[in-house]
């Protein structure tokens, strides 16, 4: 069982997380026995949510009332036994089998200096399905800008690689001018797929932002119209699209602008991009807190087909001071300055995220929430838990070294 074999960290994860552990014959346990043995019992049951009370190593009445009910809901034969069939019951329950390697790993590549995405996608490559350069954008009236540069270079590595490159179109400065104007909307979908065509793309990823309960229709009309066009030359279309957990735009303001149905419909993948529940618009706070990240998802899934979904993960975090100022932060920096200030980097158990504080050099006191290898882990197991179509990372570059050792792609 899990916390018979695994301690620290990895102790942690016990019935949250799919880990191969090694089957080695179990102790017989029961009412009145003592010891190591009995105390991780006791922690696999509170792990399965069955209250044996605390972890002492005594195998009184709290625990016999736990494991009963942990038999009788496995259909096991009542009798208070840690045997070897309730031993196996709890493993399987604890480390049930993997799920089927998941069909697509998206990463971001942030093209400006000093991203570190060329870097990150040099290394990484070969666990990637899919790469979207933040290349596009499209002017208000439908004139495409394109702030790329090396594009055939990135296409060509891509492409040895067996990647395929979506290229990220915004909407400029959040402008909804080209959805709302047929002709400036035509004018944009020309003009991408122009575009695509010339650089030997594999389609477009949409990330129109800043959009409000108003531009809901033309937004999914612009997809679908794209979408047309596109899928009829083989390539694909994928849309990005805010976070929500309610489909009341007076509950959810920043994503009134998407019908997750309508657009799940007319694309071929919907990335939602599960982060900034706390932002530098907020008061500090996890960057994308599990329980808040399964609410999205879950809503999500009421809307659209399981396989159509595609799950946003941020790499970063952000740092709020008293003074009123709040900045941007990867998760490399983040620890970096942790180590500089000093402090330890603590971890909620609620929000499953990292953060610490420290006091400024105006004495302001700052605080850090941000996203790392480790807290990701977390939102992996519930993305296969789900069965969705992929992940995302926000952003290649900025992730911290022990990221992709973690995914499991």
């Amino acid at each position: 069982m899990f916390s018979r074999f695994l301690s620290g960290p990895a102790l942690a994860l016990a019935g949250l997380l799919a880990v191969s552990v090694p089957v080695l014959a179990a102790p017989l346990l029961s009412y009145g026995d003592r010891g190591t043995a009995v105390t991780a019992l006791q922690r696999d049951l509170s792990a399965l949510g069955y209250a044996p009370g605390p972890a002492d190593g005594v195998f009184g009445p709290d625990t016999l009332a736990a494991l009963a009910r942990f038999q009788s809901a496995q259909g096991l034969a009542v009798d208070g036994v840690d045997g070897p069939q309730t031993s196996a019951a709890l493993r399987r329950a604890l480390d049930p089998a993997p799920a089927p390697p998941q069909r697509l790993l998206l990463g971001y590549y942030a093209g400006w200096a000093g991203s570190g995405s060329a870097a990150s996608f040099a290394r990484h490559a070969a666990q990637l399905q899919q790469v979207s350069p933040y290349w596009f954008s499209l002017a208000p009236d439908g004139t495409l800008v394109n702030r790329g540069q090396g594009e055939a270079a990135l296409v060509a590595q891509a492409h040895r690689e067996h990647v395929r490159v979506l290229a990220m179109v915004t909407n400029q400065g959040g402008t909804d001018r080209f959805l709302r104007d047929p002709a400036d909307r035509q004018r944009a979908v020309a003009n991408l797929l122009g575009a695509v065509q010339s650089l030997g793309l594999d389609g477009v990823n949409v990330d129109f932002e800043g959009l409000g309960p108003a531009d809901r229709a033309d937004l999914t009309a612009f997809v679908q119209q794209l979408h047309r066009l596109l899928a009829a030359r083989g390539l694909s279309t994928t849309v990005a699209v805010g976070a929500k957990t309610s489909d009341h735009w007076y509950l959810d303001p920043p994503g009134a602008a998407y019908d997750y149905a309508a657009l799940a419909q007319a694309s071929d993948g919907v990335v939602i991009m599960a982060y900034d529940q706390h932002s530098p618009g907020t008061a500090p706070g996890p960057v994308a807190s599990l329980a808040w990240v399964r609410q999205v998802v879950g809503y999500a899934l009421t809307r659209m087909p399981a396989n159509k979904l595609i799950l946003g993960i941020a790499d970063y975090g952000y740092d709020w001071s008293s003074g009123g100022a709040t900045r941007s932060l990867s998760a490399a920096q983040a620890i970096a300055l942790a180590q500089r200030e000093g402090v330890p980097i603590a971890w909620s158990s609620t929000a499953q995220e990292p953060h610490f504080s420290y006091t400024g050099p105006r004495g302001n006191l700052h605080q850090v929430w941000f996203e790392d290898s480790w807290s990701v882990t977390f939102k992996l197991h519930l993305f296969r838990q789900a069965g969705l179509a992929g992940a995302g990372l926000w952003h290649l570059g900025g992730e911290d070294p022990g990221f992709f050792h973690r995914l499991g792609f």
